[in-house]
């Protein structure tokens, strides 16, 4: 299979044109667009070699932040729109 090696200009120029063609058609999600999406996909990974850096693990600040929601009294719907309980 040949290789083109295309300038950064040309790349995006490519890439753009694809981009075009699959958010203008009127079916963006036909089947026949497929092999341009595979080609968009390999462009962009040629594009883009380095790998990028994945998002940190959630730390345990954020595990209890979650937690302390999940604890809260529920309030009744009445409560919230401003009616008061009955009185005992």
């Amino acid at each position: 299979m040949p290789t083109i090696d295309l300038p950064d200009a040309e790349l995006a120029a490519v890439m753009a044109a694809i981009r075009g063609v699959i958010e203008g058609d009127r079916y963006p999600h036909a089947p026949r667009l497929d092999p341009l999406r595979a080609a968009l996909a390999r462009l962009d990974a040629a594009a883009k070699p380095t790998a990028q850096p994945k998002a940190p693990p959630p730390t345990k600040a954020d595990k209890r932040a979650r937690s302390v929601k999940a604890t809260e009294p529920k309030i009744s719907p009445g409560f919230k729109l401003g009616r008061l309980p009955p009185d005992s």
